[in-house]
């Protein structure tokens, strides 16, 4: 070490980082360098005639990736199935120019783009997973207010559309508590799928707002 000590180590492990890097595929096709690659959303190499490569997983977030991955996935799988199209590529080289710019204004330059909670929408609504606030706020209200002003969990883009979860709605409702509950001790009973009256009163009062706003810009 620095200050000349010793240890008998079994194992030496450097955490350097690594490279991306793709040798099975010509640079033409996918570049091994971040910056020159042109992947739209991330995921399909722009300028490939026929899409049937799908670059999955090359990201960082701000909280567990497997979420993420599994979203880049399940579009993946439907564009390739042909149910979900994929536009011309003139418009998927700009939309990537600009998505490039914006990150890297928000997160600076990386080797691994960084992505939020806006691109795992962004993903959900290609496919048609994400949920509508107000679709929510007409069946289950509290349902509404939980997936939209509460924690982000992967479980709200199985509330809907293909390959929807029929647990989906309950687990939503107990995801808060159930995250609570890992970290605390003595507790006996089930958490309550059931939400307070002082919750849903701040829902109504959150949606009277919105509603306000929207209707002073119509």
């Amino acid at each position: 070490f620095v200050d000349g000590s010793t240890i008998d180590a079994d194992e030496v492990i450097f955490a350097t980082g690594y490279h991306n890097s793709f040798p099975f595929l010509d640079d033409d096709t996918l570049p091994g360098n971040f910056e020159d690659q042109e992947l739209y959303k991330l995921v399909f190499p722009a300028r490939m005639t026929k899409h049937t490569l799908a670059v999955i997983g090359q990201i960082r977030n701000r909280g567990g990736a497997a979420p993420v991955i599994e979203l880049q996935a399940r579009w993946a799988a439907q564009v390739f199935q042909g149910v979900t199209p994929l536009p011309d590529q003139d418009t998927m080289l700009e939309h990537t120019r600009r998505s490039r710019q914006y990150r890297n204004a928000k997160f600076g330059s990386s080797n691994l783009p960084v992505v939020d909670v806006r691109y795992t929408d962004d993903i959900a609504r290609e496919i048609g997973v994400k949920p509508s606030f107000w679709r929510l706020l007409l069946h289950a209200p509290s349902l509404a207010f939980l997936t939209y002003f509460g924690p982000a969990f992967p479980v709200h883009y199985r509330l809907t559309g293909r390959h929807s979860w029929s647990g989906a709605a309950e687990y939503t409702r107990t995801a808060v508590s159930n995250t609570y509950s890992a970290t605390r001790t003595n507790q006996r009973g089930e958490p309550s799928s059931q939400v307070n009256l002082r919750t849903i009163l701040l829902a109504c009062a959150l949606v009277a707002v919105l509603a306000v706003i929207v209707m002073s810009k119509i």
